[in-house]
C-alpha cells in the first residue's frame, strides 16, 4: 500500500496562558477578528502589536497560526519558533509548531515539537494524534501506534486515530487488526470517501476480495474525481478472476479502461476473464474452436453480439488481448466476414464492432493467422478503396475497416488523401490510428537527435528488428497520481530502501537506457517529481513513436535521442539514476555496456536493472530453438506460422509451448518478435549477476518484485534469492528486476 498522508487535526482554539489574561486593546481586536475568520484584519492587527513590542509571544504566536493557515508554512514556522523562545510555556505553541513542520515535510523536527506538546498538554488529544502520525512518517510504526492508542485512551471516537492506525497496520502487512479500527471510522463517518478506499485495501490485504469491490465502489459514489481511489480499485482487480459475469463489474471495467490513471493492458487479464463468462461470448468461443479454416462460422451473428457489448468493444480499442480463446474468436470472426463480404455488407452496430477490430487487428500488428483464401480475398478491398477515392465516390466504408483488419491502411498510396476527407464515424477512428499517427512518426523522425553512431555489428542488428517493429505498441499509459519526489518513493512501501545518508537531488537527472516506443520513460518521467529524463534507443521508429505518445500525454521533462549504449563512453552528462529494463541482455557484451553505464552514474547514483533469467526462460529457449529447427523466418507470415505451431502444441499437451502462450508478448508481432525471434539474446542466473555487481562495484539493494508468500524478502542477498529460485524457476519470468548503488568513493 502507497504511504497515505495522515489525517491531521486542527489547529488548537488560543487558550489564556497567565500572561494572556489582560490582552492589549489591539491584541483583543485581533483575536477578535481571528475568530471570526477575518484572516486579513486580524494580520494587520497583530502586526500593530508587533511594532510596538516584537517579542510579544501571543502575536507572534497567532500571526504564525495565520501564515501556517494561509499556506505559509516556512513563514508560520519561523513566527511561531520566535514566540516559544520568548515564552516556551505558550499554550498551543508547540502543537502548532509541529503543524506548521509537518506542513513544510519536516517530519523529525514535528516530532520533536509534538513530543514537547504532550508533555505540556497530556490530555490534548490531537497533540497525540499528530505525534503518530509524524512518527509515522518518520517510519517509526510501533511508537506511531502507540501514540495512535493513547489518542484513542482520551477519546475512543477519535477519527483520526481510528483512520490512521488503521492505515498503519495495513501497511505493515496487519490488515486483520486494521480492519475494526477502519470498520469503526466509517460508522463515525459514513460519508468520508479515505475511510471507505482504505478498509477496500485492508479488505483485499485479508483475502476478502468481495468486501473490497464494494468497498471500492462505496468511496467511488463518494468521491469519483478522486484519482487514488481510481487507481487503488484498478490495481484490486488487476488480478480478479471472476467466475461468472457480472454486468456491474462489466460497468466497472468500462470506467477504468477509460479513466486517465489507469493503464489499460494491466487490466486485461481481468477483463478477459469477465468477458469469456458472457453467455454470447462463451457459445461463440465454442463454434470458433472448429472454424479457423471452414465457413461455417456464423461471422455475422458473432459480429452483432459483440458489437452489443460496450466492454467488449472498448477492450478491443484499448491494448492487444492476451488470450488464445479471444484470438481464436476474432479470428474466425474476422475471416468470416472477409468471405462473406460480398453478400452481407457490415452496417449499423456491426460496423462499429468491425472499427474496433480494425483498430486491435493494428494494436496487435496483425499476428492473427489467416489462410491463403484471405490472402487472396484482401486485393479487392484494396482495389475497391483505392477506386472510390481516386474517383471521388461514395467510400464503401466497411471495406476499408475490413481491409484495415489484415493490413495497414497506412502502406496504400491512396491512404493519405484519404486521411484528408471529413470521414464519418467510426472509420475517421480507424483511419487516426493506422493513417494519421503513423504520419505523424514519420515527420518526428528527423526531429529526433543523434547522440552516438550505431557502427557495432550486433547492435545495427537489433536496430534493423526495431525499425522494422517498434517495440512495443501501446495505446494509453495511465498517469501516475503517486508523484513524489526521489526520496520518499525509494525509503517508503514497496522498496523501503535503506539508503543511509543518501540525499536525493531535488531535480534528478535520470537516464532511461533503451526506452523502446516510450512507456518506461514516460512512466519514470511521470513516477519521479521534479525528474528531468534523458531517454535513448536505437530505433528511430520507436524513438518517433514514443515522442509522439510522450507530446499526446503532455510531458515535458523528457528528452530523446537516438544512441547505442556501447558508444556512451565519450558524452559529457553525468547522471543521478540510471534505468535500463530488458536491454542490456540484447548487447554483444552486456557486461561492457553495464560497465559504460555505471561509468555515467554519479557517485552514490542508483541504478534499476532487468535481465533475463536463465531458469525462467525454459520455455523461450524452447521456442527458440523449434524456429531454428523448422526454419521460420522473421517475417510477419513467418511469425504467424509459428505462433499457430505453438499453439497447436500448447493445445495438445505441450507444456512448454502452453508456457509461452502464457506471456502477453505471445499475442502482438514485434512483441512476440521480441520474445522468440530477437537476434541476440544473455540469460543470466543470480550468482552470475552477483559477480557483475562484484565487478562493477556496485552494491545490490533490492528486487522490485509483488510480494510472493513464502519468498526471501526484497533485500535479502542473491545467494538467498538463488536457493528460492532453483526451487521456484518461474519466479522472474518477468525478468531479474533490481536496484543497486555506485559507491561514494
Amino acid at each position: 500500500m502507497k504511504k497515505s498522508k495522515p489525517r491531521k487535526a486542527k489547529a488548537t482554539t488560543r487558550r489564556k496562558s497567565p500572561a494572556q489574561n489582560a490582552p492589549s486593546p489591539i491584541l483583543a481586536q485581533a483575536i477578535q477578528c481571528h475568530k471570526a475568520g477575518d484572516l486579513q484584519g486580524a494580520e494587520v492587527a497583530y502586526r500593530q502589536v508587533l511594532d510596538t513590542d516584537p517579542m510579544q509571544p501571543d502575536a507572534l504566536h497567532m500571526l504564525g497560526v495565520i501564515a501556517r493557515q494561509s499556506g505559509r508554512a516556512a513563514e508560520a514556522i519561523e513566527l511561531i519558533s520566535k514566540a516559544l523562545s520568548a515564552q516556551p510555556t505558550l499554550a498551543g505553541g508547540w502543537y502548532n509548531l509541529g503543524n506548521a513542520y509537518l506542513d513544510n515535510d519536516e517530519a523529525k523536527n514535528a516530532v520533536a515539537s509534538f513530543e514537547k506538546s504532550v508533555m505540556s498538554m497530556p490530555r490534548h488529544v490531537d497533540s497525540r494524534l499528530n505525534l503518530g502520525n509524524a512518527l509515522r512518517q518518520t517510519g517509526q510504526m510501533d511508537a506511531a501506534l502507540e501514540n495512535y492508542r493513547a489518542a484513542l485512551h482520551l477519546d475512543t471516537k477519535c477519527f483520526g486515530a481510528l483512520l490512521n492506525m488503521g492505515i498503519t497496520l495495513v501497511e505493515i502487512d496487519h490488515p486483520q487488526d486494521a480492519l475494526p479500527l477502519l470498520e469503526r471510522a466509517a460508522s463515525i463517518d459514513i460519508a468520508n470517501a479515505t475511510v471507505h478506499n482504505t478498509l477496500a485495501i485492508a479488505y483485499r490485504a485479508a483475502g476478502r476480495i468481495d468486501a473490497a469491490t464494494d468497498s471500492f465502489r462505496h468511496a467511488l459514489s463518494l468521491a469519483p474525481d478522486q484519482t487514488s481511489i481510481w487507481a487503488a480499485f484498478a490495481n484490486h482487480l488487476e488480478t480478479h478472476s471472476p467466475n461468472a459475469y457480472d454486468d456491474t463489474l462489466a460497468r466497472n471495467f468500462e470506467k477504468l479502461l477509460d479513466h486517465p490513471t489507469v493503464t489499460p493492458a494491466r487490466l486485461a487479464r481481468s477483463v478477459i476473464a469477465t468477458l469469456v463468462h458472457h453467455p454470447d461470448v462463451k457459445e461463440l468461443i465454442a463454434r470458433s474452436a472448429p472454424a479457423q479454416t471452414k465457413a461455417d462460422f456464423p461471422g455475422t451473428r458473432a459480429a452483432d453480439a459483440l458489437a452489443a457489448q460496450p466492454l467488449f468493444l472498448k477492450a478491443l480499442k484499448s491494448c492487444p488481448l492476451a488470450d488464445s480463446r479471444i484470438e481464436q474468436l476474432l479470428t474466425a470472426a474476422r475471416r468470416a466476414m472477409l468471405l462473406s463480404h460480398s453478400e452481407d455488407r457490415a452496417q449499423g452496430q456491426r460496423i462499429n464492432f468491425l472499427a474496433a477490430l480494425s483498430i486491435q487487428c493494428f494494436i496487435n500488428e496483425y499476428a492473427y493467422f489467416e489462410t491463403s483464401e484471405e490472402t487472396q480475398a484482401i486485393p479487392a478491398l484494396a482495389n475497391l478503396a483505392a477506386r472510390a477515392v481516386s474517383d471521388g465516390m461514395s467510400l464503401p466504408m466497411d471495406s476499408i475497416i475490413l481491409l484495415g483488419c489484415y493490413r495497414p491502411l497506412s502502406q496504400y498510396p491512396w491512404a493519405e488523401a484519404l486521411a484528408k476527407i471529413d470521414l464519418p464515424a467510426p472509420l475517421s477512428e480507424v483511419a487516426q490510428e493506422q493513417i494519421v499517427n503513423p504520419a505523424a512518426e514519420d515527420a518526428l523522425k528527423g526531429a529526433i537527435p543523434v547522440l552516438t553512431a550505431v557502427s557495432d555489428a550486433v547492435s545495427q542488428s537489433v536496430r534493423n528488428q526495431y525499425e522494422t517493429n517498434p517495440y512495443p505498441r501501446w495505446m494509453r499509459l495511465g498517469a501516475n497520481p503517486d508523484h513524489r519526489n526521489m526520496a520518499d518513493i525509494l525509503k517508503d512501501a514497496p522498496l523501503n530502501l535503506a539508503l543511509g545518508d543518501w540525499a536525493a537531488p531535488d531535480r534528478p537527472e535520470i537516464l532511461v537506457a533503451g526506452c523502446g516506443t516510450g512507456q518506461h520513460a514516460i512512466a519514470t518521467a511521470l513516477r519521479f517529481a521534479e525528474a528531468e529524463v534523458t531517454a535513448i534507443d536505437l530505433s528511430l521508429a520507436s524513438l518517433a513513436y514514443a515522442e509522439r505518445k510522450t507530446r499526446e500525454m503532455g510531458i515535458r521533462n523528457i528528452r530523446y535521442a537516438q544512441a547505442d549504449i556501447l558508444e556512451l563512453s565519450g558524452l559529457d552528462q553525468r547522471f543521478d539514476h540510471i534505468e535500463s529494463l530488458g536491454v542490456l541482455h540484447h548487447l554483444e557484451d552486456p557486461l561492457k555496456g553495464w560497465e559504460i553505464l555505471t561509468n555515467l552514474l554519479r557517485p552514490g547514483g542508483l541504478m534499476k536493472i532487468a535481465l533475463y533469467s536463465e531458469f525462467a526462460r525454459q520455455d523461450v529457449v524452447y521456442g527458440r530453438s523449434l524456429i531454428a529447427n523448422q526454419g521460420y523466418e522473421a517475417t510477419p507470415d513467418g511469425i504467424r506460422h509459428c505462433r499457430r505451431a505453438i499453439l497447436d502444441r500448447a493445445l495438445s499437451g505441450d507444456a512448454l509451448a502452453a508456457g509461452i502462450c502464457s506471456y502477453t508478448d505471445y499475442y502482438s508481432l514485434s512483441e512476440c518478435r521480441d520474445l522468440l525471434f530477437h537476434v541476440q539474446e544473455h540469460r543470466y542466473s543470480l550468482p552470475q549477476i552477483e559477480k557483475a555487481l562484484t565487478t562493477l562495484r556496485l552494491e545490490f539493494l533490492c528486487f522490485e518484485l509483488t510480494a510472493l508468500p513464502g519468498a526471501p524478502g526484497a533485500t535479502d542477498g542473491l545467494e538467498v534469492w538463488h536457493d528460492y529460485e532453483r526451487r521456484h524457476p518461474e519466479t522472474f519470468k518477468g525478468m531479474y528486476q533490481f536496484w543497486c548503488r555506485k559507491p561514494i568513493d
